[in-house]
Parts: structure tokens; sequence; C-alpha cells
């Protein structure tokens, strides 16, 4: 038997944290000796790392806070040269901008635009070194290369700068001043500059448009998708070298890719759209503009002489509509009790009929789902009778609004057809018969759920079993969950994970004001068979505690997770928490948030959603005399 040499059976993940203590290491000794050269040779990658770069923890990545600032703060003292240029190159490649912004300020006020313009060619020759395409290069330091540019009247060059190296929404004449220095008409100058080309990478071809609008729809930047649909506009009348337009408003799936992203990004209380943004006739549009602004219908207030005419103008180009947004639509309507609902499932139904298509079973499931709901569990029922193709979702919904409204009979006559029509039944369909024999009092409902299983040749798994817990919990039925969760912990011996869990902890949060207490010991359950928390738990039961206006289990759950050493708080677990106290008025809470962000180093407010809120609630807390 031949041994193995040590060194092959080092892991890959062992050699990764090996390369990650190397090189923190080597910048920290290269931070103590105040040494250029070894924090140059630290900070760029080697040959092998190259390709890897995005992905590897290597350079400044692999260090903490505090020796970044101790780097700053150093390169702030140390005498310009070549090699501290190269050096704060590599660490705004890296994400920290400062020193180079430094250095590009000293360069305006020496009047030497050529050196900012130097320094940036040696980032996109550093860039194509290592492959890394396009840059990703903050964009303050691309307003002072634009501005570079605008005073050698090189508009060309601006261009060319801002097509390599894509600017962020903060690429904007306002940030020309703070970044330059400049003053009077240069100032001007420069500005138009970057008026001119904030969105020339974002205009540059269809598929960069489609992405920018996708980003910005993720972040929720509604202004700047207002301000790129004007931009666009603008350039309508643009052509490019060979006389036709680079991109236009009249291309179908552009025009409703904006659509999309201003629907997305509505929140409540936003302003309405100036007149002049999508505001084409609809007789001018095609297939995606016209589901897209059906699409648009499903938010906010649906205007059903809307709908129609969006119906008519598909039905006359022989398309049919988007079946998600149609069964939206319908669902809609009848929740707010609207006749106006089965007028539109009529006219789709006409429409597939007319093409020879058959009505698929989502727009049918949608329409019985909001019958079930607002209480016309009969007229769901003539509906199904009149149906092709029902599904098992089809049959869940209508057997969950017989067993709520304790219809014996109606539950019975389905669970039948099942059987008859040999649909196989799902976790929803064994968690309402659990539910129907409890409302029955059953003396042993869990033991004859588990023989219909048996009898339906179905093996209970643990994600069914997570299912039907779930579906307990959320119906209420605490002890019928937790009966549930002991049958297969300790009877089946089917091994659990935290997601089972997960569902008990938030129902208890969210069914009653002194379910904390319930969620904790759930909670202890969980670590004594050896069960990990996850984020999930915690943001789960968080959002519960919130909605039911808990006064100290958000707090408790942050604690907790803050100490567990497995569980991150991130951006977005803020977010909801901050959004959560603002929107019921817990300003106190807000501003105890605040501190203790600040006192974790949590998370710095950005231009997103989480800045957005912050920045709300500092102006709430101020107009309350409240210091934050």
């Amino acid at each position: 038997m031949h041994s193995v040499p040590i060194r092959a059976r080092i892991s890959l993940s062992q050699c990764t944290r090996y390369t990650r203590l190397t090189h923190t290491n080597a910048i920290t000794h290269a931070v103590t000796n105040k040494s250029l050269e070894e924090l140059h040779r630290a900070l760029r990658p080697t040959t092998s790392e190259k390709t890897g770069r995005d992905t590897a923890e290597t350079g400044l990545r692999a260090v903490d806070a505090s020796t970044k600032s101790e780097i700053d703060s150093w390169l702030t003292k140390t005498h310009p040269s070549p090699l501290l240029h190269s050096v704060c190159i590599e660490l705004a490649l890296q994400g920290t901008s400062r020193p180079l912004l430094r250095i590009v300020k000293g360069a305006f006020s020496s009047h030497d635009a050529g050196l900012v313009i130097e320094l940036f060619n040696e980032v996109l020759q550093r860039t194509k070194d290592t492959e890394q395409q396009p840059v990703h290069l903050d964009s303050r330091i691309l307003v002072a290369v634009v501005s570079a540019y605008s005073l050698i009247n090189n508009y060309d060059g601006a261009r060319t700068a801002v097509l390599a190296a894509p600017p962020s929404y903060n690429f904007t004449a306002g940030a020309v001043a703070p970044q330059t220095g400049l003053s009077g008409q240069k100032l001007a100058q420069a500005q138009s500059y970057v008026d001119s080309l904030r969105f020339e990478y974002a205009l540059s071809s269809p598929h960069t448009l489609m992405h920018c609008l996708h980003k910005a729809t993720g972040d929720g930047m509604r202004r700047y998708i207002l301000d790129l649909y004007a931009a666009l506009q603008q350039r309508e009348v643009e052509v490019d070298a060979h006389g036709a337009l680079n991109v236009s408003i009249s291309d179908d799936a552009i025009y409703a890719s904006f659509i999309k992203a201003l629907t997305k990004t509505s929140k409540r209380g936003s302003p309405p759209l100036p007149k002049d943004v999508l505001d084409r006739p609809l007789p001018s549009l095609h297939t995606l503009s016209l589901n897209a602004l059906l699409g648009a219908e499903v938010v906010g207030h649906t205007r059903v002489s809307r709908v129609m005419e969006i119906l008519n103008h598909l039905q006359n180009l022989q398309t049919l509509p988007d079946q998600d947004t149609v069964a939206a639509l319908i669902s809609k309507l009848i929740d707010g009790r609207s006749r106006t609902g089965m007028d539109v499932f009529d006219v789709v139904q006409a429409m597939h009929a007319q093409c020879g298509e058959p009505l698929p079973v989502m727009i049918c499931n949608a329409l019985l789902s909001g019958l079930t709901r607002v209480g016309m569990g009969d007229v769901a029922m003539d509906v199904f009778r009149q149906m092709d193709g029902a599904s098992i979702v089809t049959y869940n919904i209508l057997i969950r609004a017989a067993v709520l409204r304790n219809d014996s009979n109606t539950t019975i006559s389905l669970l039948k057809q099942l059987r008859e029509r040999n649909i196989q039944p799902d976790a929803h369909t064994f968690s309402m018969l659990l539910i129907y024999l409890r409302k029955q009092h059953h003396p042993d409902a869990i033991g004859v759920v588990s023989k219909t299983m048996t009898d339906c040749s179905i093996t209970p798994d643990l994600h069914i079993y997570s299912n039907m817990i779930d579906i307990l919990a959320k119906e209420g039925l605490m002890d019928d969950a937790v009966r549930l969760l002991d049958k297969i912990e300790n009877e089946e011996g089917i091994a659990t994970t935290s997601v089972t869990y997960t569902s008990i902890i938030s129902a208890y949060l969210a069914m009653s004001p002194q379910g904390l207490e319930e969620a904790q010991a759930m909670m202890a359950r969980m670590k004594r068979r050896g069960l990990a928390f996850t984020h999930a738990l915690f943001q789960y039961a968080i959002t519960a505690s919130l909605q039911n206006q808990h006064e100290f289990a958000p707090w408790v759950l942050l604690e907790q997770m803050n100490r567990e050493p497995n569980v991150h708080i991130t951006k977005n677990t803020l977010y909801i928490l901050m959004k959560g106290f603002y929107d019921t008025r817990r300003y106190s809470d807000c501003e105890r948030l605040l501190h203790f962000i600040q006192s974790h180093k949590l998370a710095r407010p950005t231009d997103d959603a989480f800045g957005r809120i912050v920045d709300k609630v500092r102006r709430k807390l101020a107009q309350h005399g409240h210091v934050n």
C-alpha cells in the first residue's frame, strides 16, 4: 500500500485558507514596515491567481477593516511616486478608492489632467492583464477621468472611458466639483461631458440597456430608470455611423422592459409617471409591451377598462395574454369582490377558444381560488364541473375551502374523485385531510392520514411532513403541528432540519402576542437535537414578530442572531427590521436600531433600499428632535 504524500492530502479549502493567510500576513507585514514595495507585491495577483481574481480571497479582500484603515492613513502621508500610483490603482481595483481619489484630486490641483488620464489607462491595462472585463471602478474616479478629458476637449476619449468602465448611479454632474475642485468655465465643461455621457454605456446596445434596467430594478432605483428613459427618448433621433438607430423605445422588448422596471419599482405613495413616459398608444404596441402593461395593472389600482382594452388589442394581434399575469389579475379582482374578475375570465376564455387553445389550468385555478376566498364556494364548484384537466392544485383549492366551511359531503366527494381519476395527492392534500379530521374530532387523525399515504403508495418523507407542518401552523393549529413534529422525530425516526422548525417558530410569533416564549422553547428544542440556527429561520421569525407588533421579540431575535457564530446579520435583515419599525411608527426602536448598527459596525447605508429607509428614519427622528 502506497502512502499518499502529505502535500497531496491538503484539501482545496485548506489551500484557500493558506493562500488567504499568506496574503494577510504579507500585507500586514508591509504595513508594519511601511514598505510600498512589499505592499505592491502582496496586492498584485500572481500568475496562477489572475484567472480567479474575482473569487479568490486574495489581496485586500483578505485583510480586516482596521488594516485597511491603517493602509489609508499611511498612504495619505506618503510622497507621490510611480510606485505609490501603482499601489493606489491596485487598491482601487480591489474596492478601496480613497488613496487613488486623493492622487487624482492632487493632479487637478496641479493642473495635470494628463496624469489622471495616464492613471486610468494604467487601470485599463491592469484589468486587461488580469482578464477582468468590464472594469469595476468607483464612479467618482470615472467622473474625474471624464472631467480630465473635458479639459483637453477630447470627447471621444471620455466616451471610451465610460464604455470601458460602466458607471454606477452616482456618476452625475453633481459629483464633478467635489471630485475635481474645478470651477467656472472648466467646471461647466466637465459637467456637460458627464451629463452627456451618463447613460452612454447603458444605451450602447440593447443588451447593455436590458442589463442596466434589470440591475436598477433589483436595486429599486426608480429615479434612475426614469432618467434612463428620458435619455433614450432624447436619443431617438440620433443614429449610429451606419444610419440606423442603435436602441429605440419602439423596440417591443425594450419598451416592455421599461414597463416592467417601473412597475416593479412602484411603491405606495410613488408619484404618477410623467406624461411623456410610457404613453405610446396601444395600437402601436406589440405582444411583449401589451403583456407588460397588463402586468402593470396587477400593481396598485386595477383599471378594468384598461385591462379590457389591452386584452382587445392582444386579441387583434391573435396573441394570448401571459397566463401568470391573467391569473394574478383575476385573483386580485375577485378578492375585491368584483364581478369584473369573472368578466376578465370570460374574455380570456373566449380568446383561447378563438385560437383553438385550451384554457390553462392555472387561470382556472386562480378563478377557483379567488371564489373560495370570498365565500363563493358554490360558484367555484360550478366552474370546476365545467373544467377539463383539473390538477391536484385544483382539488387542493376546493378541498381546503370545503374543509374550512365544514362541508363534509364535498370534502369526501372530492377525495373520492382524486382516487377515481388517479390523481396523486400531495403534502397539501394530506394536510387538509388532517385538518378536516381534527375538525371532526377524530381520535387518531394523524394515524388516518399516515394510512392514507400508505394506501396511495406514498412513502412520507421529510419534505411531505414539513409541508404538512407548515400548513397546520399557518392555519393556527399549533398543537397539531407540534404533535406531528413529535411523531416524525420520535416515532418515524426521520431526521428533521431547521426548515421543519421554521414554520412553527414563525407561526408562534405571528399568532400570539405571547408567542416569544413558545418560539424560544422550540428553538431550545432545536439546539438539543443538534440543529443549527439559520439566517432564514431568524429572518422569518423577525418578520412574523414585526407583523404581530411584538414589543421585545425582534430585539431578542436580533441579539440572538448576533451571538450565533454561523449566522450573519445581513443588510436585508436590517432593512426588514428598520422598515417594520418605521411603518408601525416605532421611532424609538428605529433610533435604537441605528445605534445597534453603528456600535456593531454592521452595514453602511448605501444607495439602495436600505440606505433610503435609513435616510427616511433619520429625517423622521430629526423632526422629533432626536440626535442621530
